[in-house]
């Protein structure tokens, strides 16, 4: 009787093989996988839009109790500098009205240029001849 030659094992196979006895993905698994994910975003886009159009967010209330006052920190500055009357330096507006430097260059920069205040030097300033009454300070 003849021996018969034992098959050789195919390269494929062992690899194949190896793939499986590790937990390697293949090919295909990771091909699927994707499919998956893609599927799963487009689920996820879904609910987000119904959901999104469903709720409706909140609205932010007001930490402020009380009224209101009229004066905005343009008015108190400008009104601060009409009690002085006549010219009045930076350093006296920053005491009376407790602003600090910067919140204070940009009310009197402001002023500056709507034409409330004239610059005589460098940090004083002078109220314009009051041509205005009290209807200006509640649209400054």
């Amino acid at each position: 009787m003849a021996k018969k030659k034992a098959a050789r094992p195919v390269l494929s196979d062992l690899i194949e093989q190896v793939l499986d006895q590790h937990d390697i993905p293949k090919r295909k698994d990771l091909a699927d996988l994707m499919d998956r994910m893609i599927q799963l975003e487009n689920l996820l886009k879904q609910i987000h839009l119904t959901v999104g159009m469903d709720t409706v967010t909140p609205r932010k209330t007001s930490s402020r109790k009380g009224k209101r006052s009229g004066l905005n920190a343009g008015n108190v500055v400008l009104s601060v500098m009409r009690e002085h009357g006549g010219l009045i330096e930076f350093k006296e507006i920053r005491e009376k009205t407790g602003y600090d430097d910067k919140k204070l260059r940009n009310i009197v920069f402001r002023l500056y240029k709507t034409g409330k205040i004239h610059r005589e030097k460098r940090g004083s300033y002078r109220v314009i001849a009051d041509s205005m009454g009290d209807d200006s300070l509640k649209r400054l």
